[in-house]
């Protein structure tokens, strides 16, 4: 019985957001590289127009060098390990690691007439580590040095997204495999920056519907179907409808599209965009020892009760020498019966969970951008942050960098928020380190400067606190100061680089008082001071 993978479910939750996806996604700012652009789904197109195929997409490999990123403050007491994994000969000496992928990602829009299109998004060598494939010839002998060719991983080729896009006399339908994005990307995050690596993709169908000078959103989401049968006619069918999970939502919300805030600003005027969504997600029964291809018997069946209920606001007020952002999220929910095994029931699991962010960006000069960005996860009491936690383990002990939030039968919730990952703040702590930002406070002011020709020059200081001491693998809540510093550039045929350096100090809440594991010698602990870890971060990539 494992109790604590409720973890994943909780937090599953917040993709309910999906309700939002591609019908009514907040309108945010292209990022660094000039993705992410506005689609406004209800801009009228040439009714002649014959059905079509436009490609949009990039190419990107990235390098990293990363130093030191177990701080050497040795290993974890209850598990051995060390906060990130080090190189299996000689850590101590040489305690580097190295490392590149690359990833092409296409997506076709194929225009059928007036506002209606079918969608994709198809990655090819999906962050395939460069050198991870040598050809299948190398690996039989056992002679990886003899290798003379890369062959295709099995999963080279990915379809990842399928969807349409019907514009209707009452407003925008999608249906399908598709993007969740909602406001700043803190919960639901489509992944689409040349940066991301797990957007969130959900299958769905919404309806957007202009009204009153606002977008109202209804969506209906399949989270899982569990288990499912093939007749012998090539279609699956669900085996039971009793332990499918759904998400209901609603999101109503005011925008400006980029067209119409640039004329706004240029008069003189502000722009206020805002909006808000609910989502309501649920499961009445789970059968979770069933597999695919087989009708599992009710007698295996538990009665999980899961209801969650998340709530998403955000808002961004922008003048033209200014923009105030902010996204604020709540999260109940109840699981009755989190066991695994049928017969066997467990105590009521319940969390409640909070997550903001709050972001002021003043453009001082056409060439100098000053921003102020606080955040704050709530955390849970329990060692460990939970963001990547071993299925096999019963529970987090005193020390872990992570683990289940929660330990049947004393610890019955589990209320650590958690960004989405794809909401970057450093570039080693949050992202590397830990996974994402959960359970922890930070401010984090940031230098932009645009000298011209296509260079922008980045510096940002981020400081980090645990919201509770004791998921902290110290047991103090102060975490690490980080300084990240970027420089990137891009040509007018969108043509990019970028060469990023990051440098994290880590302060007390990452020590390791008990660097000697529980046993001493003479009684006293080793005490390990977290020390500084270094990060150096490549990215090539050309956007069509």
């Amino acid at each position: 019985m494992r109790p604590h993978t409720f973890t994943r479910s909780t937090v599953a939750v917040a993709v309910a957001v999906s309700v939002a996806s591609g019908l009514c996604a907040a309108p945010a700012r292209a990022d660094e590289w000039g993705l992410d652009h506005f689609h406004d789904p209800f801009a009228a197109e040439d009714p002649t127009q014959q059905p079509g195929l436009t490609l949009d997409g990039y190419f990107r490999t990235r390098g990293d060098l990363l130093h030191n990123l177990d701080l050497d403050r040795g290993p974890t007491p209850s598990t051995g390990e060390t906060l990130y994994p080090t190189p299996g000969l000689h850590p101590g000496k040489n305690d580097t690691l190295t490392s590149a992928n690359s990833r092409l990602r296409l997506i076709p829009r194929i225009s059928v007439g007036w506002e209606v299109n079918v969608y994709a998004m198809i990655d090819a060598l999906d962050n395939v580590v460069l050198g991870s494939t040598p050809s299948d010839s190398t690996r039989t002998a056992a002679m990886n040095a003899a290798s003379t060719a890369q062959g295709a991983p099995k999963d080279s080729l990915k379809v990842k997204r399928a969807w349409a896009e019907i514009g209707t006399p009452i407003g925008l339908l999608a249906a399908g495999r598709m993007g969740a994005h909602w406001g700043m990307g803190v919960v639901a995050n489509d992944g689409n920056s040349l940066d991301a690596d797990l957007g969130n993709t959900v299958d769905a169908i919404s309806l957007a519907v202009p009204l009153l000078s606002h977008i109202f959103g209804f969506g209906y989401e399949i989270a899982s179907t569990g288990s499912t049968f093939d007749r012998g006619n090539g279609q699956a069918v669900d085996a039971d409808p009793a332990d499918d999970v759904h998400s209901l939502s609603l999101a109503v919300l005011s925008m400006n599209t980029p067209a119409v805030a640039r004329i706004k600003h240029r008069d003189g005027r502000d722009t206020l965009d805002y909006g808000v969504v609910l989502s309501y997600r649920w499961q009445d029964y789970d059968y979770p020892q069933s597999q695919d291809g087989t009708v599992a018997p009710a007698a295996t069946a538990i009665k999980r009760g899961f209801t969650g209920l998340l709530a998403d606001a955000y808002g961004t007020w922008e003048t033209p020498h200014n923009r105030l952002e902010t996204e604020f999220a709540v999260l109940s929910a109840k699981l009755k019966d989190a066991s695994l095994l049928a017969g066997l029931h467990t105590e009521t699991i319940t969390a409640l969970q909070y997550g903001g962010v709050l972001r002021d960006t003043w453009q001082c000069m056409d060439k100098l951008a000053l921003s102020l960005e606080t955040g704050l996860a709530s955390g849970d009491s329990a060692p460990g942050f939970g963001v990547r936690s071993d299925r096999d383990r019963d529970r987090a002990r005193k020390g872990d960098l992570d683990g289940p939030q929660v330990s049947l039968p004393d610890d019955t919730s589990v209320n650590n928020f958690r960004f989405h990952p794809d909401y970057h703040i450093d570039l080693i702590l949050w992202r590397e380190i830990v996974g994402t930002v959960t359970d922890a406070f930070y401010l984090r002011p940031k230098v932009v400067v645009s000298p011209g020709m296509g260079f922008t020059g980045e510096a940002a200081l981020v400081y980090s606190q645990a919201m509770e001491a004791t998921s902290a693998p110290g047991g103090k809540r102060p975490l690490g100061v980080e300084a990240d510093f970027a420089v990137r550039y891009k040509s007018e045929d969108r043509f990019v680089l970028g060469l990023e350096y990051g440098v994290l100090q880590g302060l007390s809440g990452l020590d390791n008082p008990d660097a000697s594991g529980g046993h001493p010698p003479g009684g006293v602990p080793i005490h390990l001071s977290a020390g500084i870890a270094q990060r150096v971060h490549a990215t090539l990539g050309v956007l069509f």
